[in-house]
């Protein structure tokens, strides 16, 4: 009887359900079509899903009210963003660092380049006073409080010494400069490596270079324990130090990502000091 009740046990353990790998959304903050976002990341979301033995989905929100709205909901549990959203939604107790991006160059930080036409007549920042600037966003520390910071060591108001668009793409900045629509653009220089191989960028010129800002980086909800906040930061951590890890990272490389290593709490100093050149919008 005995062996019976043994038996009948380890039978019910066998039939009992596995239980449910856990699930977690990874948002990716960026300017991005989808499309192209999610052909990029695709390769590590699956490196990672078997890595954390967990179902991941890749979300693509925009603007910080989406991200924000998408927390609060409890729709979104790590996040790869820019350094600005990551400091206004960490000083709201929203979001925890987990681990930092390295560019190509291997630095955590990077340099915008102000780039005119060529043919412009352009020479340095202080030619741009009244003409248009075209940047991508308002929320982007590059792509927003560097250039801003440095146009104000030239006593220059972007908002009101220029006329200021926003154009939502990077390529788009581009274009309205090679086209003439617009005088001048930013872009990180290690984009601009990337891209000069694929755009045409003969006719353009890089007349001066921002303020330096913090490179994005991966956060995690504070809704969420200890466990999964290490668990992923371990695994993007050792990332580069396996076969399969770099094979996930190179389609990264597009968007300037090397690899992924510890937080430095330091680069939020960086930040605060960009914004404080003016006031945040």
């Amino acid at each position: 009887m005995r062996f019976l009740l043994i038996v009948l046990g380890l039978a019910m353990l066998a039939c009992r359900p596995a239980a449910a790998a856990p699930g977690y959304q990874l948002a990716i903050v960026n300017p991005a079509s989808p499309s192209r976002l999610h052909a990029v990341w695709e390769p590590l979301r699956q490196h990672l899903s078997q890595e954390l033995d967990a179902e991941i989905e890749l979300v693509f929100p925009k603007g910080i009210d989406q991200v924000e709205k998408l927390l609060g909901h409890n729709e979104i549990d790590f996040v790869y963003l820019n350094s600005y959203l990551f400091y206004l939604l960490k000083g709201k107790g929203k979001l925890a660092a987990v681990a930092q991006m390295r560019n190509l160059d291997g630095m955590t930080t990077s340099q915008g380049s102000f780039i005119v036409r060529a043919d412009s007549g352009i020479r340095s920042v202080d030619d741009l006073r009244g003409r248009k600037l075209a940047l991508i966003s308002p929320l982007g520390a590059g792509a927003y409080l560097a250039p801003r910071a440095y146009l104000r060591d030239f006593g220059m108001d972007i908002h009101t010494d220029l006329d200021l668009v926003f154009t939502g793409d990077l390529k788009k900045s581009v274009y309205a400069v090679l086209l003439g629509d617009a005088a001048a653009t930013t872009m990180c220089a290690v984009s601009y490596k990337i891209l000069e191989h694929k755009l045409n960028f003969k006719e353009l010129s890089i007349i001066d270079s921002t303020r330096p800002f913090p490179e994005p980086l991966v956060a995690a909800s504070t809704r969420l324990g200890p466990e999964p906040i290490e668990a992923w930061r371990r695994a993007l951590l050792k990332l580069s130090q396996t076969e399969s890890g770099r094979a996930a990272l190179q389609p990264l490389a597009d968007i300037k990502v090397r690899d992924f290593i510890e937080y430095d709490p330091a680069l939020e100093t960086l930040t605060r000091n960009l914004m404080q050149y003016t006031p945040a919008p």
